[in-house]
């Protein structure tokens, strides 16, 4: 497509024209003129080897969000929606082609506006499949009139749908001095999709692949998992090497490219290598890879993946023989022996190496490492001195080993490290509860809390002790007459869901023990609430009430 378009267009495939002229003084309306443009915001941290910092995520475009207003991060949506196929009706590509031909024609026209207006409404992905298939056969639009279009618009724009359709066509249109606009815009997870495409498209495989992987260590959330995915495929040692040490990991889900890089990496041959030759460092990411295919997710997990058995084999050979007293070895480990107990469809499975025999000798390799008794010890020292990701390492650990370990979590609350009120609440012994309770006395403003019902979701970190009282209140059913005082602030709280946590747990009390103040402070949110349903709630619960 890419070779055709160009001799279509008038370039010799493979030619550079350096006498293209950006368009950088077309008289556009489209926007104020103090805007900044994306590609101008970004600039700053092309050198930078981490990529953006965290105050460069939210682009100049991006609209101020309401309070409790749910919003898709960054290159979430074209994530999402870019793996169904989706194509935009033939209408609106023909009148985006006429609105491309007119712009070129005249870019000093309203044309140019029309177009660019368009653009912003549009969204990319669902026509610039069927655009760049139907661009060839449509005549009269000049090429390099469309790529000094494309790099203006790429350059130049303040929006991001204008710059998403200029990567596009850069990466069909565009020559080598692109390559360092495309990488820079590439930062911005917003972006990566089309960079990476675009890539693809502009460079030889070779060179594609090490642009994209340079970009795929800068981000890490959709970014990456669009990246990660095109180099699977790589024969690349380095690049197997490092999809298996970090290309999974990501923000969104490890398990959007724990097959890409289990694949890609080749993962049951790297762990096929005796015990002496393979590093800690490997043997943790090998863990997390296969924990995420055995969790199963959005794509393709260990049922799909034909190593599967091989590798988880070979994973239960290096733990055992070194004795790893690693909490991710446990966990993955412990994951492997579910999956061997589970109901699956074995007889289709044993294609892939997961035989009667393989099944019997890996559960009882992987029982007897779980059955380790130093397992205990490791679990203890971890809530007691680990880290935040070590100590949830540790209760996942304690839910396989059965172990009580309410203390420890009681003692990393009380002291401020984590935020532990679920497994605090997951007790039946009121002693433990009440001392629950004091504690969330101590550590929630309760009266900053019940600052009065709204009808907010109480999102973002405004909002955590909101939510932390949330977890409270959920278990609160099952200790008729505790905690009222916090019942009452969840009835005031501008969090719907603190009201609805609330009266959950007051209508599971029995009437007779009602605290004096409970009928008032339900009629008058009964009365008084912004909320219909949490109204009706109340209506239900004092309908007997006189």
């Amino acid at each position: 497509m890419n070779v055709w378009l160009r001799r279509l267009l008038g370039r010799p495939a493979g030619t550079t024209d350096t006498n293209v002229v950006l368009l950088q003084d077309r008289p556009l309306e489209a926007w104020p003129a103090e805007r900044q443009s994306l590609y101008g915001f970004l600039t700053r941290f092309a050198d930078q080897p981490d990529g953006l910092p965290d105050d460069a995520t939210t682009l100049p475009d991006e609209a101020p969000t309401a309070e409790g207003e749910l919003r898709w991060g960054a290159g979430a949506l074209d994530g999402v929606f870019g793996h169904h196929g989706n194509t935009g009706q033939s209408g609106e590509v023909e009148q985006l082609l006429g609105e491309l031909r007119a712009a070129c024609d005249s870019p000093d026209s309203p044309a140019t506006n029309t177009l660019y207006e368009h653009l912003c409404r549009a969204s990319p992905l669902e026509f610039l499949d069927a655009l760049i298939e139907r661009l060839p056969d449509y005549p009269g639009i000049s090429r390099d009139k469309l790529e000094s279009l494309s790099l203006w618009l790429a350059t130049e724009a303040p929006d991001r749908a204008p710059v998403k359709f200029a990567m596009a066509m850069l990466g069909v249109l565009g020559n080598r001095s692109h390559v360092d606009i495309l990488t820079t815009l590439g930062l911005h997870e917003e972006f990566t999709l089309y960079a990476a495409v675009a890539l693809g498209n502009l460079l030889p495989s070779t060179e594609a692949e090490q642009q994209q992987w340079q970009l795929a260590r800068k981000v890490h959330a959709w970014g990456r998992i669009h990246l990660v995915e095109r180099l699977a495929g790589t024969h690349n040692l380095q690049i197997r090497d490092w999809l298996l040490r970090e290309g999974y990991r990501n923000g969104v889900m490890y398990e959007y490219l724990a097959y890409s890089c289990a694949v890609g990496g080749q993962l049951a041959a790297a762990l096929s290598v005796p015990t002496v030759g393979l590093d800690d460092e490997l043997l943790n990411s090998a863990g997390e890879i296969l924990s995420a295919l055995l969790c199963g997710g959005p794509a393709r997990d260990i049922r799909d993946y034909s190593d599967g058995a091989w590798a988880c084999d070979s994973y239960l050979l290096q733990v055992t023989n070194r004795r790893s007293d690693s909490l991710q070895s446990l966990e993955t480990t412990g994951q492997i022996l579910e999956f061997l107990k589970g109901d699956e469809d074995w007889d289709t499975l044993a294609q892939s190496g997961w035989t009667p025999q393989a099944r019997q000798r890996l559960t009882a390799r992987a029982q007897d490492f779980i059955n380790d008794p130093a397992w205990p010890r490791v679990v203890l020292a971890a809530l007691q001195q680990g880290d935040r990701q070590q100590a949830w390492q540790g209760i996942s650990a304690a839910r396989r080993l059965d172990l009580d370990i309410w203390e420890p979590l009681f003692l990393r609350q009380a002291e401020g490290r984590d935020e532990h009120w679920y497994q605090l609440m997951q007790t039946d012994d009121n002693e433990r509860m009440q001392r629950v309770l004091d504690l969330a006395r101590q550590q929630l403003d309760l009266a900053a809390i019940a600052s009065g019902p709204g009808k907010t979701l109480g999102l973002g970190p405004a909002y955590r002790q909101h939510s932390e009282l949330d977890v409270i209140l959920q278990d609160l059913d099952r200790f008729p007459g505790e905690g009222w005082d916090l019942i009452r602030t969840g009835l005031q709280s501008p969090t719907v869901r603190n009201r609805n946590m609330a009266l959950k747990a007051i209508s599971a009390w029995p009437r007779e023990i009602w605290p004096g103040d409970a009928l008032p402070t339900l009629r008058k949110c009964q009365q008084s609430d912004p909320d219909e349903d949490v109204r009706q709630r109340c209506g239900e619960l004092l309908k007997d009430q006189h």
